[in-house]
């Protein structure tokens, strides 16, 4: 069964330097749908059945999402660019304004000139008008018992290409033995896409996780935060070396 509960709420509350309250711009109420869904979670490992019903799923959303239904979205560029720009990682740790990550590929230093490269052409790729989630993942996926697939936690909804979900899935699939280039070429979301484009939005996501993977995870966060981070570079690297040739250096 379903269980949906629905919760009008006052966004009211004291600030840190006073004792009044604080009243939000009307309008001052929103509501909350939340709603029990029995299912379980994609990708632990991706199987080819679970990939083609989150395949569907994103093509469907970047169908009802571009363009954007959704007035006043920033762009998912202005995240990446947001206090430390991670597309100047590439280029900060080839002049030793900062250390490159433990634990990655050993070949990673030699390819970090065509990352920066990549990274100065992601303004360009990731310009679009569509509604795009931006965290999508199998954590933030669902497949219920109907087979049917959720997206859940919508609190990075920002303007991108269309395609941008569904992409950002790929590298970890491949890492678990799912043809994507095969898919990335059938695919009506991206088969009339350059190349070059898919490949700048995959760097510039590695970029962001070679930011400080070897830093202690923030308060409040958990230890695995690191572990995903550092994963996260590995496989999306990875999946750009077979992409652009870089596995001569394997």
């Amino acid at each position: 069964p379903k269980n949906v509960r629905v919760a009008a709420i006052e966004p009211s509350f004291t600030t840190p330097d006073s004792t009044a309250p604080y009243s939000a711009p009307e309008p001052a109420w929103f509501a909350v749908v939340s709603e029990w869904v029995p299912g379980r979670m994609p990708g632990a490992p991706w199987t080819p059945e679970d990939f083609a019903v989150v395949t569907e799923r994103c093509e469907q959303m970047a169908a009802a999402l571009d363009p954007s239904p959704i007035a006043g979205l920033g762009t998912f560029l202005e995240t990446l660019e947001s206090g430390e720009s991670s597309l100047l990682v590439p280029s900060q740790i080839l002049s030793g304004d900062r250390l490159l990550p433990r634990g990655l590929q050993e070949w990673v230093p030699r390819v970090l000139p065509e990352l920066a490269d990549l990274m100065t052409a992601v303004p360009e790729a990731l310009t679009g008008e569509a509604a795009a989630h931006t965290d999508l993942r199998p954590d933030n996926l669902l497949i219920d018992t109907a087979g049917a697939c959720w997206a859940v936690d919508w609190n990075w909804l920002a303007l991108g290409p269309r395609w941008l979900d569904w992409v950002g899935l790929l590298p970890v699939a491949q890492h678990h033995g799912i043809d994507t280039f095969a898919a990335i070429r059938t695919s009506p979301l991206t088969a009339d896409v350059p190349a070059e484009q898919l490949d700048c939005f995959i760097a510039a996501i590695a970029s962001y996780m070679l930011k400080n993977p070897d830093n202690p995870p923030p308060i409040g966060t958990t230890p695995a935060l690191r572990e995903h981070q550092r994963f996260s570079a590995w496989t999306f690297l990875d999946w750009l070396a077979t992409r652009r040739g870089w596995t001569a250096y394997r």
